[in-house]
C-alpha cells in the first residue's frame, strides 16, 4: 500500500486464497485491532444530498520540541493522529435501521480509511527519522508531511473508488485483508497501534 499498485496486483490471487477451503492469514494486528468504533462518530439526521452514510475526519498534528542532550541541541517533532468526532459522522437513519452484518461492513470500511492514515503516518516517520535536515528543518519536515497528506486524500479516494464507498463486499473484503497483510509488515515491530510519536531530526548545518 506504500501505492495502490500492492492491492491492484494482488487482487485476483486474494480473490483465490479468500475463498480457497480452510485458508487462513496470521497476523499480529486483525482489522478488529484497528482503533475504530461508532462512538467516535457523530449521528447525522440532516445531511447534504450526495453525502456518504459515513465519513471519518481526522488531523495530524505536528510540534518540534528542542532538548538539551549533553550541551547540544537535539530536535524532535512531534506527531499526533486525533480521530475528530465532531466531524466524523454516520446517519441516523443508518445506525436505526441497517442489520449488524451492515453496520460491520460500513464499519470495516471506515477502519479502511483509517489504516490507509495509518500506513502513510509510518511512512512519514520513517521518512523524517533519515532526512538530513538542515536549518531550514521546519519548512523541510513541512514538505515531507505535505507530501504524506496529499498520498492520504489520494489513496482514499482511490480505495472508495474501487470498494464503491464499502458497498461492493467481496471488493471491500480483499481489500482490507492486502491492506492488513501491509499493514503487518510496515508494523512488525509495534506491539501497539500508536497515535502519537517523537521523532528524532537530524540536522545539519
Amino acid at each position: 500500500m506504500g501505492s495502490n499498485r500492492f492491492l491492484r496486483n494482488n487482487v485476483y490471487l486474494l480473490s483465490f486464497l479468500l475463498l480457497a477451503p480452510g485458508f487462513c492469514i496470521a497476523q499480529k494486528f486483525t482489522i478488529e485491532d484497528i482503533p475504530l468504533t461508532w462512538n467516535n462518530f457523530t449521528r447525522k439526521s440532516k445531511y447534504t444530498a450526495g453525502s456518504h452514510t459515513a465519513a471519518i475526519c481526522y488531523s495530524i498534528l505536528k510540534d518540534y520540541e528542542r532538548k538539551i542532550v549533553n550541551d547540544t541541541s537535539v530536535y524532535y517533532i512531534r506527531l499526533n493522529l486525533m480521530l475528530r468526532r465532531s466531524c466524523s459522522y454516520v446517519r441516523e437513519e443508518f445506525m436505526q435501521t441497517a442489520l449488524p452484518g451492515e453496520k460491520e461492513l460500513l464499519l470495516n470500511h471506515e477502519k479502511g480509511h483509517l489504516i490507509i492514515v495509518l500506513v502513510q503516518l509510518k511512512q512519514m516517520q520513517n521518512a523524517l527519522s533519515v532526512f538530513p535536515f538542515t536549518i531550514l528543518y521546519k519548512k523541510e519536515a513541512d514538505s515531507i508531511c505535505m507530501h504524506f497528506a496529499e498520498k492520504i486524500k489520494s489513496m482514499g479516494t482511490d480505495y472508495d473508488n474501487n470498494t464503491h464507498h464499502g458497498t461492493a463486499g467481496m471488493r471491500q473484503l480483499i481489500w482490507e485483508t492486502t491492506a492488513m497483510l501491509y499493514f503487518n509488515e510496515l508494523y512488525a515491530d509495534d506491539t501497539v497501534i500508536k497515535f502519537e510519536t517523537i521523532i528524532p531530526l537530524s540536522i545539519s548545518y
